[in-house]
């Protein structure tokens, strides 16, 4: 048998990080040993830190046999099977770890977090209350059944899950984050948003660090590096603005740096990496080797793709890495942070005068629009008008639920009273969930719709049957007062025409911004009024929908939503801009 003594061994060179020692003797303890529970757990632990998932499965599955009771061992499994995106599985073993031991706050929690993943949001909100009543202090709990209300739809009730998170943890700029996206989706105060956001920053520490910059004199006609900072570089919504961009830069005149926290990169993420001059990964990074990194590259302007959404970098753009720090594409507001220097809009999501005022940024508008759409790869082809060929129109929004507001909804079913032969077809993945579909029914009933006229349709199997799905849809609703962008982009491209109104904020005006963009400003509404008059005289004239459908994707294409040449050069001309007046502010400093 196996000596103390060699466990010990192993067990002191996994503390001491010397894990390919570590692994060795595990596995020689595991030879000799094949019932030694310990040595098992620890040896797929190691496997799966090497990034050998079936090897560390394997090894796992042998603990599980040796002690089939072991709560710990089943856990172990579930979270690599977390890992490994093999959801279903993992939830198994976490819900057997709680049977096993019913007051395990970690396989509770986690179990709520990958039910999440499955779309299986109301049970994840019961399961993380559950972890609630094992810990009620746990701030991180109240952050978790956030993000379940908001798969819900919810987002009012979300955002009182994060007040009561920071009530216990003041500190977490993640969960302030995350309020103020949730705050977007259902408010339309711009001053009161803005203070909000401008709170943020008071919260996370960081003095900036000093840059090379100050010690070298600057040149405003060089060539400049560019570093673009995201954990949404592979197939995300991100990305199909950014490649364009990113495509069709000039590298004569700059140098392509990006930063990529990429959770599991993909083929999008392997183009994008081919495309750049640079490729850093910030997997794993704390934000001072990001940091480091950045100052080690001499970034002249440093650009943020997420603003406060899920896997941002914000902190460490408060240290201030670069000269110049920019904010674009990923967030639809201003990040209330003034160490970010400038953003990147146009004159129809931020006007000219109360814009301005309630943006921590300066704002740098380009002419032709600020987004360039890049379509799908083997999108298919648009389907004729359908409302010529039955006794009704059907409406139809694909937008996340927590962008259906109160007023969405309310909306809506006027919407429907005022067009008695039409219907609804809401997709979204939120319908994977049973009760949150028949909630929402309710909702629409209580409204006077009959439950008849609603179409639900949870996530489709590929990008090419989602789109395809636009084929049931005449005219697309957009969402208020938190707009849609990609989902918007799709339906225009897929010959469905959108209507939207337009708010008093960036979230707000989104879709006035791509509307204009494609020449349809005339499906733009200032009210909600005018919203319904529009949608409602479209429906009526059913030549014209179909018109409007058989031109639109050529119209989308020769547009500037898709020029993404004409983007690139007005987005460096706003890079070349703000860095000679930078260098004009600065011409003092010398080598």
């Amino acid at each position: 048998m196996v000596t103390e003594r060699r466990r010990q061994q192993a067990l002191a060179l996994f503390q001491q990080q010397r894990y390919a020692e570590a692994k060795r003797v595990f596995h020689e303890i595991c030879r000799i040993d094949e019932s030694d529970f310990e040595s098992w757990c620890y040896l797929g632990m190691l496997h799966a830190m090497e990034g050998e998932p079936d090897l560390a499965e394997q090894c796992l599955l042998r603990s599980v046999a040796i002690q089939p009771n072991s709560a710990i061992a089943h856990y172990n499994l579930a979270r690599l099977r977390e890992a490994k995106r093999d959801y279903a599985g993992a939830a198994e073993g976490y819900e057997q770890a709680l049977r096993l031991r019913p007051d395990f706050f970690e396989a509770c929690f986690n179990l709520g977090g990958v039910l999440r993943w499955m779309g299986r949001f109301s049970d994840a909100r019961s399961v993380f209350e559950r972890a609630l009543r094992m810990r009620p202090n746990e701030a991180r709990v109240h952050s978790a059944i956030a993000s379940a209300l908001l798969g819900r739809g919810e987002p009012r009730e979300a955002a009182e899950a994060c007040l009561r998170a920071l009530a216990l943890q003041p500190q977490d700029t993640r969960t302030r984050s995350l309020l103020l996206f949730i705050s977007l989706l259902y408010r339309d105060d711009g001053r009161g948003l803005a203070d909000l956001h401008g709170e943020w920053q008071t919260y996370c520490g960081g003095e900036p660090v000093p840059g090379w910059w100050q010690r070298v004199a600057q040149d405003p006609d060089r060539r400049l590096r560019i570093g673009y900072v995201s954990p949404n570089f592979y197939q995300h919504s991100v990305a199909y603005f950014f490649e364009p961009l990113l495509s069709h830069h000039d590298r004569g005149e700059f140098e392509i740096y990006c930063y990529a926290d990429v959770d599991r990169p993909d083929a999008t993420t392997d183009r994008l990496k081919e495309m750049a001059t640079a490729w850093r990964d910030l997997r794993g990074r704390s934000d001072e080797e990001a940091v480091a990194q950045i100052l080690e590259d001499r970034i002249d302007i440093l650009v943020d793709l997420a603003g406060h959404t899920t896997g941002n970098r914000l902190p460490m753009f408060m240290r201030k890495p670069a000269p110049l720090q920019v904010e674009y594409i990923g967030y639809l507001h201003s990040t209330g942070i003034e160490r970010i220097d400038y953003r990147i809009s146009d004159q129809w999501a931020d006007p000219e005068g109360a814009a301005d005022e309630l943006s921590a940024e300066a704002i740098i508008r380009l002419p032709h629009g600020y987004l360039c759409y890049q379509p799908p790869r083997g999108a298919p082809q648009t389907a004729p008008a359908s409302c010529l060929e039955r006794d009704y129109v059907s409406f139809g929004s694909f937008n996340h639920l927590s962008k259906t507001s109160d007023g969405c909804v309310q909306c809506w079913a006027r919407l429907l009273e005022e067009v008695p032969e039409s219907r609804l077809v809401l997709k979204n993945e939120s319908f994977l969930d049973p009760s949150v579909k028949q909630e929402w029914k309710s909702r629409f009933a209580a409204s006077g719709v009959d439950p008849g006229r609603l179409q639900f349709f949870g996530i489709a199997r590929s990008t090419e049957e989602h789109l395809g799905m636009y084929a049931m849809v005449d005219l697309a609703l957009d969402t208020f007062p938190y707009n849609g962008t990609t989902t918007t982009c799709e339906a225009l491209w897929m010959g469905v025409p959108v209507v939207t109104f337009a708010g008093r904020t960036h979230a707000g005006r989104q879709g006035a911004s791509l509307l204009s963009q494609v020449g349809l400003g005339d499906l733009v509404a200032e009210s909600a009024d005018g919203y319904r008059r529009i949608a409602a005289g479209l429906a009526r004239d059913r030549r014209r929908l179909a018109s409007l459908r058989e031109g639109l994707r050529g119209r989308v294409a020769a547009s500037p939503l898709c020029d993404g040449h004409t983007v690139a050069r007005e987005v460096e001309g706003g890079y070349r801009a703000i860095w000679k007046r930078w260098c004009e502010k600065h011409r003092d400093v010398s080598g």
